[in-house]
């Protein structure tokens, strides 16, 4: 059987890195869950609640950290707090996007 040559290695570990790399990181912070979208520009996206909160306020703030890396919050995506009755929205400055019915089935405040 013939061996792989240093060059076909070198191009198989190359391009499992970038598949590795380009895979969305996600993680939660502050009760909303984000993916990474950006880690050069250490931008990231709100895909929704994390896990447990149901609380009806929520404030998505302008930056978060996570792992030691501060990411600028820019885009709340689509249908991140679906079906809630929630009673108030706070949105950081550094939010520059809001996806379609990001807050969807909210009411509103009397």
């Amino acid at each position: 059987m013939k061996r792989p040559n240093a060059l076909s290695v070198l191009a198989f570990t190359l391009f499992m890195s970038m598949m590795v790399s380009a895979q969305a990181q996600a993680f939660d912070a502050g009760g909303l869950s984000y993916n990474v979208t950006d880690a050069v520009a250490n931008t990231v996206e709100v895909t929704g609640r994390a896990s447990g909160n149901t609380g009806t306020v929520i404030v998505i703030p302008a930056s978060v950290t996570d792992s030691g890396t501060t990411y600028s919050v820019t885009t709340i995506g689509d249908l991140c707090v679906p079906d809630n009755s929630l009673t108030s929205v706070t949105i950081g400055n550094s939010v520059t996007t809001i996806g379609y019915a990001a807050f969807t089935a909210t009411t509103s405040p009397a």
